[in-house]
Parts: structure tokens; C-alpha cells; sequence
């Protein structure tokens, strides 16, 4: 989140004042490089909170820890408007927010997948049901959002934050040296992401993804850079499931780097909602590794392949399929989601009983 948001907070911040936009980070990713080097790396402001999530709590503890442990800084501000972002368990704020009648704003509202196995199905949902304006990336999730009953004039659609980050650091990512660290060539490697719970934390799904990968390597002999979540790594230890031939398995890295490989690859796999959106906005086929996904733009202009049933063969012929995809698709994403937004709020500032605005993460 901190990602899509950092150019966002800086625009409040200019428009608002800086002492106005109040920040939380619910510490939920324990590694530096889950987290710290994105606001190293992108020069986003250090929280006013932080409320140091423990590591290793079940989905429930976590559920249980943001609602009640954001509830003291929530009243010690009392802001004029709460904006929660995105799916992930720092979006559940917001729950807090409404229970003490502040209004929230949810950004990234009204997009389903419809796989209620991940907890980002369930907070995106309950977010978006105590949510007073709902702001949307595309038609389809706004199509979404109405056909759930939500009415029109809550709702703003607005493209996607991470398109406006990609385009603004750009200078900085295209300078990243990393194509020369893992001695690669453009167009010559096959970039892959693992992180989701449902993929790698079920034996038998995850030694199909495995296979696959190792089915890829084999009809496309192009390396597969594989960058596994320690999640990923900590499974593949537990289940005694070996790195395939083929797959160049490396710990996450930092936003600049890891850019400069979804720029050159050939093609990537992903189990990653963003990362199916930056390689359909550079225009690199997708493999998604899922049964579904909440991005199905990328679907329908071509640039996504949902394997959906999570067979080797099933991946295998998803990679064999997108390797021989023309990439003249029309990118469902446009520049400008940043100004957007903060005009959007701007514009509602007269609706709010106080002028100030308050930002949570």
C-alpha cells in the first residue's frame, strides 16, 4: 500500500497542509524489504502511528489487533474523513473509523475476485459496506459496486494509483542496475511472483505451481527469475518441495529493481493483483496463478491468462498461450489517478463538518 500511496500523501499534504494528513502503519510486514526500502526508496513521510503488529498472528488476531489497536490514535485525532486503501488488513481501519461516526473514504472499492479463501475478499467487502464515498479504478469495478446496490453518486472512478507512481519514478527504476546483477537480458527471463497463502501454504497447489514452473522453463528455455515471498520459502522448507530446474529463486527486493524486471522480462506468472496491472500497463503478457482475479480488465483486453484450475498442464498451456500473445492490447489504465483523487476530496471538504483532513494507511 505505502507504494500506491506515495504520491498521493504528498498531494494531500500540499492541498490540505501537512499537519492536517495524519498517517498509520499497522506494521504489518516484519522484513525491510516487505516494507522499509519502499519508504526509503520512494521518500514517503515516517507514520505518526505505527502499531507494531506482532508477527507470526492468525488471521483473526490480525482482524482483531488493527480494528482495536488504531482505535486510540482514531480518537486521539478525531478526524473529518478516514481513507482506507485497498484489501489488505490495514484497510480494516476503516471498520474503527465508522464505528465512531467518522467518515471513510475507500479507495479501491468494487474490486472481486468472487475467491472468498482470500482475506483480501473479505476486507474489501466489509470496507466498502461502512464506507460513505467509494472511489473505483475501472468500469468494470464500478459496474461492480453499482450492481451491488451502491448508488451513483458515492461513487468516483479514477484509474489506479500505481500507474502514476511507475511513470513518476521512472527515471529512477530504468537506472536500477539489476538486469546486469543476475547477468539477465532483455526479453530473455520469465519473471515470476509467489506469495499468496491459498497458492503456498497447501502442499498440493503449490507443488503444482512447481511443476509448472518447471514446464515453462522446459518449452520456453527462457530462466525464470523467480522472486518468492518468505512465506514461499518457509513452505517450500516445510513440505520438503525443491527449487525446479530452471527457476533462479530470490528474496523480495526493492521497488526500483523489481520494476526494471517487469520492464524487461518476456512474460511474467504472478499470483500478484499489481503485478498483473504494471505488465498489462508495459505491456508484457501475464500468467496469473489463481482460480480468479479482482483485475479481470487485464482479462479482457488480452494482456491476463487466469489459469483458474491450478493444474501443471493447466499453467503449462497459460504460458505456452501468452508467449504467442500480440501485445497491442488496449491498456484499461490511464495517467492522473493521484489528482483525481485528491480533487475528489477536495471537492467533498464542504460535506465534512471540519476542514481539516486526516489520512490513515
Amino acid at each position: 500500500d505505502a507504494i500506491n500511496l506515495s504520491l498521493l500523501i504528498p498531494e494531500l499534504e500540499k492541498r490540505f497542509g501537512s499537519e492536517n494528513i495524519i498517517t498509520i502503519h499497522n506494521g504489518q510486514h516484519y522484513d525491510f524489504y516487505l516494507d522499509g526500502i519502499f519508504f526509503e526508496e520512494l521518500r514517503i513521510r515516517k507514520p505518526n502511528y505505527h502499531l507494531g503488529m506482532p508477527h507470526g498472528l492468525k488471521q483473526g488476531e490480525q482482524t482483531g489487533f488493527v480494528i482495536s489497536k488504531s482505535e486510540e490514535p482514531i480518537l486521539k485525532e478525531k478526524p473529518d474523513l478516514h481513507i482506507s486503501f485497498s484489501d489488505a488488513n490495514s484497510t480494516l481501519m476503516g471498520i474503527t473509523a465508522a464505528k465512531n461516526r467518522i467518515r471513510v473514504m475507500h479507495i479501491e472499492s468494487g474490486m472481486l475476485s468472487g475467491d472468498f479463501r482470500m482475506p483480501e475478499e473479505h476486507n474489501r467487502r466489509m470496507v466498502t459496506a461502512i464506507s460513505s464515498y467509494l472511489v473505483t479504478p475501472t468500469d468494470i469495478s464500478f459496474k461492480n459496486l453499482i450492481n451491488m446496490g451502491y448508488p451513483h453518486e458515492k461513487i468516483w472512478m479514477t484509474s489506479k494509483l500505481i500507474i502514476d507512481v511507475i511513470e513518476k519514478f521512472r527515471d529512477k527504476w530504468e537506472k536500477s542496475d539489476i538486469l546486469e546483477r543476475l547477468d539477465v537480458s532483455p526479453r530473455e527471463f520469465i519473471l515470476c511472483t509467489l506469495h499468496r497463502p491459498e497458492n503456498v501454504e497447501d502442499e498440493s497447489t503449490l507443488r503444482n505451481i512447481m511443476k509448472g514452473l518447471e514446464l515453462a522453463y522446459e518449452n520456453s528455455e527462457k530462466e525464470i527469475i523467480a522472486i518468492f515471498h518468505p512465506r514461499t520459502q518457509q513452505a517450500m522448507v516445510r513440505f520438503g518441495i525443491t527449487k525446479p530446474e530452471g527457476v533462479r529463486a530470490l528474496t523480495p527486493m526493492g521497488f526500483f529493481d523489481f520494476t526494471k524486471l517487469e520492464n524487461n522480462c518476456l512474460m511474467g506468472i504472478t499470483d500478484s493483483g499489481t503485478v498483473e496491472e504494471d505488465l498489462c500497463w508495459f505491456r508484457k503478457p501475464c500468467v496469473t496463478v489463481r482460480l480468479s482475479t479482482e483485475r479481470p480488465e487485464t482479462e479482457v483486453v488480452g494482456a491476463n491468462y487466469v489459469v483458474g484450475d491450478l493444474t501443471a498442464l493447466n499453467i503449462e498451456r497459460a504460458v505456452k498461450t501468452m508467449m504467442e500473445r500480440d501485445t497491442n492490447w488496449d491498456i484499461p489504465y490511464s495517467l492522473g489517478a493521484t489528482g483525481r483523487i485528491a480533487s475528489i476530496i477536495q471537492s467533498l471538504e464542504e460535506k465534512i463538518m471540519k476542514p481539516k483532513v486526516r489520512w490513515y494507511e
